[in-house]
């Protein structure tokens, strides 16, 4: 019976004696024939006598062949008997292995058992599961239930014969399968399987999958009408109350969205709550308006009144349906036409629909909706909590602008709750574009006085950080770059003061090359000079530049140079000297008080320094009364600025070339202030005995004033006999004559 014995069909002669017990029994026994020889296809000779149970039991049980012998397709020969449904063969089998015939081993290479191989055969089943004791839940490669293998291929027969094997509620949690399915989702598809479970094995419709999603809600999802009327019976009217919602917090109704059919049903017949929010508080119907199904909402209306987006129906954010349809213009002119929706109805930061499209510049939508109003749509009334109004909203938007402007006659004037006008909102933002785009809408002179805002600033003043939109403003709408704020400061003092200098070279192409001049003084007097005199860069530009005079003066009559020294600016002085005549501090320069800059600046020590040693001003100019400026700074009793001039002059600094008006020196000047007399006398030699025009030595005329401190002082710069007749006056009086009238005096000049 070797290879070379098969015929053309590649089989040997036990292929052909199959059927006749007698021929096999000879040929195995007598011929030593191997009964484990398979034809050309690789098909076993057992699977050829499956149809003759006695050749079968024969070779089961006298040859011992093995019943899980597989074909060439992996498939084992009690796999094999299950699917022809040959019981009869099957019973003369079993008895053959253990009584858990069916378990794990003896899967197919597709991961079938065998009760999945006689899923057609009722008979077969019965006899696996009744005498065989088969687990209907055992499971396939893919880990699927046999169980919810038969749901889905909708065999009732097949599963009214399993559920008598099982407790009463085998559809609980533990028979789901490893996609989180139950019994229920694999019958979806099978309404008599379905009403089987439901109404005669009590499975509960609200199963979760895996993913907490109820059978119910994928019923839904899935638009599977017939298997939800099939469902609703099996629960209360109420199928669709909150119990019912979703790990995501959807109901039924969110779930059939997609399923007209479906809605119409559970709203007309079940009498869903249109109104039902999801997990985050968002209705129903505001979903479906933001998903723009529009034959989702015709469909709800008819099930509340008239007025459905009056103030009940704001979600958890203050939004109503209208804020939802913003993005389907279909669905926005529905509401507005047909349901006479509101258009500025408020969210609950006080934002209006009309608003709220503006700033996101739908203009489409804008249209639609400017057809339900009247033409002002943009009046006071409709500002939200901000003050703004439609205009504010839609300045990122230039088509939308226009369209506000041009259509809608939009007043760009329109102000904030500030008082502050659309048009310099516009102007502070720096858009330019912007601008352009209002200006063709009024006259030539968009920035006279009337479009002041409540700070009194014009379009000019709200312009001032950005270049682009002052050039445009200048140059294009020819705005008046002196106009005025509330203050009486021109604009362009205000540039000088806040030191922008960009903005200021800006501006000088505008004006004639004289741009200081008296017509440009602020209400303070002030000219731009003064306003920049805190902005070295600003000011360089303005003297070298724009031939600004630095003996400009102001309402009082005081020149910028010598405001700068009283100031004490130093680097501002430095700046400035280069752009007049060595001697700066002439008489020329003196102001209304007949002051000159050593008198203003006569304060600040670093700026006489630089005044006297680098610009060799002279410190014995005097003012309007003939004082020098040495004798102004001794009365005045300031010594640092003494000895500061003091290295300017000879030795003899006090002799009578230096007597004031009124014939009196320095020591004279100085008689209140004895840190200046000490150091007058002793540093700088002052001579005590020298006269006033009267002839009156300075001594006697301390003596006379009763001012002994100073005569202390004076004392020991003499030799002890200072009273003698040398020291006699003009009228021939000593010192003693003169302190008559003090005795503190008398007795010092006597007893020491």
């Amino acid at each position: 019976m070797d290879e070379q014995y098969r015929d053309t069909n590649g089989q040997t002669v036990l292929h052909c004696a199959a059927k006749h017990r007698n021929v096999l029994k000879y040929l195995i026994n007598e011929c030593n024939c191997d009964i484990m020889v398979t034809d050309k296809d690789g098909i076993p000779f057992l699977h050829y006598a499956v149809k003759h149970t006695n050749v079968v039991k024969y070779l089961i049980n006298e040859c011992n062949c093995d019943i899980m012998v597989t074909d060439k397709d992996g498939v084992p020969f009690l796999h094999y008997v299950a699917s022809e449904g040959l019981l009869d063969v099957l019973e003369c089998m079993v008895m053959n292995i253990n009584d858990y015939i069916m378990d794990e081993q003896y899967r197919d290479t597709n991961g079938q058992t065998v009760l999945h191989c006689a899923v057609k055969h009722i008979n077969v089943l019965k006899y696996l599961i009744n005498e065989c004791n088969c687990d209907i839940m055992v499971t396939d490669k893919d880990g699927i239930p046999f169980l919810h293998y038969v749901a889905r291929e909708g065999l009732l027969d097949v599963l009214k014969c399993m559920v008598m094997n099982i407790n009463g509620d085998i559809m609980d949690e533990q028979y789901r399968d490893t996609n989180g399915q139950t019994v229920l989702h694999c019958a979806v598809k099978h309404i008599n399987v379905l009403k089987y479970l439901i109404n005669e094995c009590n499975c509960d419709i609200m199963v979760t999958d895996k993913d907490g999603i109820p059978f119910l809600h994928y019923v839904a999802k899935e638009g599977l009408l017939d298997v939800l009327k099939c469902m609703v019976m099996t629960i209360n009217g109420h199928i669709m109350n909150k119990k019912y919602h979703d790990t995501n917090g959807q109901t039924v109704l969110h779930c059939a969205v997609k399923h007209m059919n479906v809605l119409k049903h559970l709203i007309n017949e079940c009498n869903c709550d249109i109104m039902v929010t999801d997990k985050d508080g968002v209705p129903f119907l505001h979903y479906v308006t933001s998903e723009g199904l529009l034959d989702v909402l015709k469909c709800m209306v008819m099930n509340i009144n008239g007025h459905i987006m009056d103030k009940k129906y704001h979600d958890t954010y203050g939004r109503t349906v209208l804020h939802y349809a913003v993005e389907h213009i279909d669905v926005l002119k529905y509401f507005i036409n047909e349901c006479n929706c509101d258009i500025m109805t408020r969210d609950k930061y006080g934002h209006t629909l009309l608003h709220n499209v503006a700033s996101e510049g739908l203009l489409d939508v804008l249209k639609c909706m400017v057809m339900n109003i009247n033409g002002h749509i943009m009046d006071k009334q409709y500002r939200d909590t901000k003050g703004w109004t439609v205009l504010h909203y839609a300045v990122k938007h230039i088509n939308v602008l226009k369209y506000l402007i041009n259509e809608c006659k939009c007043d760009i004037l329109v102000t904030d709750k500030d008082g502050v006008p659309f048009l310099h909102y516009v102007a502070s933002e720096g858009l330019l574009d912007v601008l352009k785009c209002m200006v063709m809408n009024i006259n030539g002179h968009i920035m006279d006085k009337q479009y002041r805002d409540t700070n009194g600033r014009t379009v000019l003043h709200c312009a001032v950080k950005h270049i682009n939109v002052l050039k445009y403003l200048i140059n294009e709408c020819n705005c008046d770059i002196m106009v005025t704020d509330k203050n009486g400061v021109p604009f362009l003092h205000y540039v000088a003061s806040e030191g922008l200098l960009d903005v200021l070279k800006c501006m000088v192409m505008n004006i004639n090359g004289h741009i200081m001049d008296k017509q440009y003084r602020d209400t303070n007097g002030q000219t731009v000079l003064h306003c920049a005199v805190k902005h070295i860069n600003v000011l360089k530009y303005l003297i070298n530049e724009c031939n600004c005079d630095i003996m400009v003066t102001d309402k009082d009559g005081v020149p910028f140079l010598h405001y700068v020294a009283s100031e004490g600016l130093l680097d501002v002085l430095e700046c400035m000297v280069m752009n007049i005549n060595g001697h700066i501090m002439d008489e020329q320069y003196r102001d209304t008080n007949g002051q000159t800059v050593l008198h203003c600046a006569v304060k600040h020590i670093n700026v006489l320094k630089y005044l006297i040693n680098e610009c060799k001003c002279d410190i014995m100019v005097t003012d309007k009364d003939g004082v020098p400026f040495l004798h102004y700074v001794a009365r005045e009793g300031l010594l640092d600025v003494l000895k500061c001039m003091v290295m300017n002059i000879n030795g003899h600094i006090m002799d009578k070339q230096y007597r004031d008006t009124n014939g009196r020196t320095v020591l004279h000047c100085a008689v209140k202030h004895i840190n200046v007399l000490k150091y007058l006398i002793k540093e700088c030699i002052c001579d005590i005995m020298v006269t006033d025009k009267d002839g009156v030595p300075f001594l006697h005329y301390v003596a006379s004033e009763g001012l002994l401190d100073v005569l202390k002082c004076m004392v020991m710069n003499i030799n002890g006999h200072i009273m003698d007749e040398q020291y006699c006056n003009t009228n021939g009086q000593t010192v003693l004559h003169c302190a008559v009238k003090h005795i503190n005096v008398v007795k010092y000049l006597i007893k020491e």
